[in-house]
């Protein structure tokens, strides 16, 4: 008879690093874990102790790796030689084998970004799964394009067989854990059997710390939310405000720890926080105006709000074009006019199809059941599988 995982019964070891966006797949899959009594901790670098601490995480700090702190405003060579570290680097390489001879984990959850850590779990032939936090559709074309050397490269110095695609070396692992939804994700949903769309897992909730105004119900309510990082969004958070401040809406603006609230316009009908929790805001919400991160489109669309897309880089882009393909949201650009901004906002406001189109999703993302439980249930099953 197969032995069935127990109460805890898992030691799993997480690898991340402190990007933003990334970070909620994985504490909202480790409190998951922690409530079903398996023990976790994380290698990472001490930014994450107080986020990881919060849901039960222990934190395993970097030793020889490179650490990244998103709030830091480098120079762009920098922050890309950076990166380049952390996501090959032989410094990572060794604090994992370090990690792993601590902790002993029974599965490895690795950041799809940090390929040597994968090579390296591959190679001590642990049980590998690859978290992703976007959507595969921009991860797999861009990986092939700018990183499948380095990939080679890093495979090859850690004594494993090259590979031809991004989705090739994916599959050395035991399998790909998609945190998102294939409704966004649609032309990548048959890649490969190894992938599991667990769909969007969200950081554990907490109660808000800003007492709102009260809200006027004979006013739509908007939200203007950009990242949390570093990425050039004051004037395009300036932009936004001005052009909500010229509708009869209520908006509510959160900064994030990248940008001050002083550094932004007032307006009657604005108000700018630092935090709130998106989670108790987005009910009340006709709709978002979001950079189009990953994260903040996906709690946006569960709650079935639409969206007016300013993405600022990264996969924000290809994001923002999936909202426009499903029927969910509008997109300017980053230099966009208030003008521009308020003419597509009053746009989604009015039409009341992008609205429809967002329920539609927040129901087939419900009826799919919550991203940390699906997460949480693949890694029981693969330990299973392995005994």
């Amino acid at each position: 008879m197969a032995a069935h995982v127990l109460e805890g019964d898992l030691k799993v070891l997480f690898v991340t690093w402190d990007a933003g966006g990334n970070i909620p797949p994985f504490l909202g899959l480790g409190a998951e874990l922690g409530r079903r009594g398996h023990q976790v901790a994380c290698l990472g670098s001490a930014s994450l102790l107080e986020p990881l601490n919060g849901v039960g995480i222990n934190l395993i700090p970097l030793l020889a790796g490179q650490p990244f702190d998103p709030l830091v405003r480098l120079p762009t060579a920098e922050s890309l030689r950076v990166q380049k570290d952390i996501f090959f680097g032989k410094g990572m390489q060794e604090d994992f084998l370090r990690a792993c001879n601590d902790f002993v984990p029974d599965l490895v959850v690795v950041d799809f970004c940090q390929v040597s850590t994968i090579a390296s779990a591959n190679r001590l032939g642990l049980t590998t799964v690859i978290l992703t936090h976007t959507l595969l559709g921009r991860i797999l074309p861009h990986w092939d394009k700018t990183f499948l050397t380095q990939i080679n490269d890093c495979l090859v110095s850690t004594g494993l067989s090259t590979v031809n695609s991004t989705l090739e070396f994916w599959e050395k692992s035991q399998a790909v854990l998609a945190a998102t939804t294939p409704l966004l994700d649609a032309d990548y949903t048959r890649q490969s059997r190894l992938v599991t769309y667990t769909g969007p897992i969200f950081e554990p909730g907490k109660p808000t710390e800003h007492a709102h105004r009260g809200i006027d119900s004979s006013r739509p309510r908007v939200l203007i939310s950009f990242s949390t990082t570093f990425m050039e969004q004051l004037e395009p958070m300036r932009h936004a405000i001005l052009a909500v401040s010229e509708l009869d809406v209520m908006a509510t603006v959160t900064t994030g720890p990248a940008i001050m609230p002083s550094e932004l316009p007032e307006a009657p009908n604005v108000e700018v926080v630092k935090w709130a929790s998106h989670a108790e805001i987005l009910p009340q919400v006709a709709a978002a105006i979001v950079h189009a991160g990953h994260s903040s489109v996906s709690k946006a669309l569960s709650f079935g709000v639409p969206l007016l897309c300013i993405p600022l880089g990264r996969d924000q882009h290809y994001v923002a074009e999936r909202v426009v393909h499903v029927g969910a949201g509008l997109v300017v650009q980053n230099d966009a006019s208030s003008q521009e901004i308020k003419d597509n906002l009053f746009a989604l406001l009015r039409d009341k199809s992008f609205g429809v189109n967002a329920k539609r999703i927040a129901d087939e993302m419900r009826l799919a059941g919550r991203g940390e439980h699906n997460g949480a249930r693949l890694l029981e099953r693969l330990y299973d599988e392995r005994l």
